[in-house]
């Protein structure tokens, strides 16, 4: 008979330890479901945004999505600029808006379309520095002027896809240019100027630019 309090004891603590078990297991659960349904609201883009795009809320669409370490890096509607601002990198359709890929509008450059009269380079793409060369029509038909460069450094926002019916040689860019050269590009496509557009490329560097001489 004594030994049956020792028992019970046993029993009750072992009873209370298997509670707090099934406890602790419910909370962990609850907080996995709470984690998993806490989400932020978040821009994605419309369609295909290019370097120099106006960063505009038509362009753009809300999406859920769920809260983690990389979410603040993202824009949310408490997060627009409250000054004109444009796409400072390619963002493709559907992607999500980074913080990074924005910047303050440039008022002192102005986007335009230029026909060229034959394809760019290889490696020319949107965010592309270009110089835009132009070789005016001559006096006689058929002839044209010596070329020279218009506008000396030109960032390419994006190849139009032929909507239209254009020359089958022919491929139309549009170019974000400094207003101050605008007029020249805009009289350069009244007259029907040839237009090319060459890579402004950075010569990478080799161990012989840094090699000491003998």
């Amino acid at each position: 008979m004594p030994a049956k309090p020792a028992l019970t004891r046993r029993i009750d603590s072992r009873l209370i330890i298997g509670i707090l078990l099934v406890l602790a297991s419910m909370a962990a659960v609850a907080g996995i479901v709470l984690a998993s349904q806490h989400t932020r609201t978040v821009y994605v883009a419309n369609d295909n945004l290019a370097p120099g795009d106006p960063l505009t809320e038509d362009r753009l669409a809300l999406v859920e999505v769920r809260v983690d370490d990389t979410t603040p890096l993202y824009l949310g509607p408490d997060r627009l600029p409250n000054e004109p601002a444009v796409i400072t990198r390619a963002v493709g359709a559907g992607e999500l808006i980074p913080l990074s890929a924005l910047g303050a509008a440039d008022q002192s450059t102005a986007s335009v379309v230029v026909t060229l009269t034959s394809s760019p380079p290889s490696g020319v793409a949107a965010g592309s520095h270009v110089e835009l060369w132009v070789a005016l029509p001559g006096e006689r038909a058929g002839e044209y002027a010596e070329p020279g460069v218009v506008v000396a450094d030109a960032v390419v926002v994006r190849r139009i896809e032929a909507d239209r019916l254009v020359g089958a040689n022919t491929v139309e860019l549009e170019l974000r240019v400094p207003k101050t050269e605008l007029q020249h590009v805009l009289a350069a496509t009244t007259a029907e100027a040839r237009m090319h557009v060459v890579p402004l490329y950075r010569e990478p560097a080799t161990d012989l630019d840094t090699a000491e001489g003998p």
